[in-house]
């Protein structure tokens, strides 16, 4: 694994990040910034910065815009870029300029979708990932998607079907590139984790698939899957 990069999560206006604060996954590089109002007075050393999440509803013109300015010193620095969405405005602007932007319908949404990219570079695993392998998968695109199901290993095919319930719902003539953060109890056996696999990529018409497993031997029986499904661009 490469180092551990700097994370920095800037939530704009009002996004409900103090509602799922306490449940995003701490560590000494990650940090969060939150604005309210008064945009101009934030300074961000982008020198000193890996990667940014920003959070923003889009149907405001103001966070939409000082979103943009962000973007433009991303890309200057060769930051990776995402964007977590809880609005419903105009997002083509982005297209092309940040790694993903992820439209969120709920608290649990913008929850899962940021601890799946924290935790995968921050938490050291039994599979792990880093940012190297993320840009991979989300490559200058704006269409892309995240699902969460979580389980128990005692009642494996219960979470399987349920998770196959949620994949189904995927335009079967595209091709996606996946990217899965898987994390699980002791007890958790590799033919578990091939029969995810397997699910994912037969019901998805897959071109890049990466995962990457946290083992929490507290914990036994658990699961939890959190997977980001990108549209791919290339034909």
């Amino acid at each position: 694994m490469e180092k551990i990069p700097k994370i920095k999560i800037i939530s704009l206006g009002e996004t409900a990040l103090n509602t799922i604060e306490k449940e995003i996954i701490t560590h000494e590089n990650i940090s969060i910034i939150t604005i309210k109002n008064d945009y101009k007075d934030l300074k961000i050393n982008f020198q000193d910065t890996d990667v940014i999440l920003i959070l923003l509803n889009t149907y405001f013109e103001n966070d939409k815009n000082f979103a943009l300015e962000i973007i433009r010193n991303t890309e200057k620095n060769d930051v990776f870029t995402g964007i977590y969405d809880i609005g419903n405005g105009y997002i083509d602007l982005f297209d092309s300029k940040i790694n993903f932007i992820i439209k969120c319908k709920s608290t649990e949404d913008l929850k899962n979708g940021i601890n799946g990219i924290t935790k995968t570079l921050t938490a050291k695993g039994m599979v792990t990932l880093d940012l190297a392998d993320l840009k991979t998968v989300f490559q200058k695109t704006s269409k892309s998607f995240v699902i969460f199901e979580k389980g128990n290993l005692e009642t494996f095919d219960d979470f399987l079907q349920n998770l196959k319930l949620k994949l189904e719902t995927f335009d079967k003539n595209k091709t996606y590139k996946i990217f899965l953060n898987i994390t699980a109890g002791k007890n958790i056996e590799l033919t578990q984790i091939k029969d995810i696999a397997k699910i994912m990529t037969n019901i998805l018409n897959e071109r890049t698939f990466l995962w990457g497993l946290q083992i929490y031997p507290e914990n036994e029986n658990f699961i939890n899957i959190i997977a980001y499904i990108v549209e791919d661009s290339v034909k």
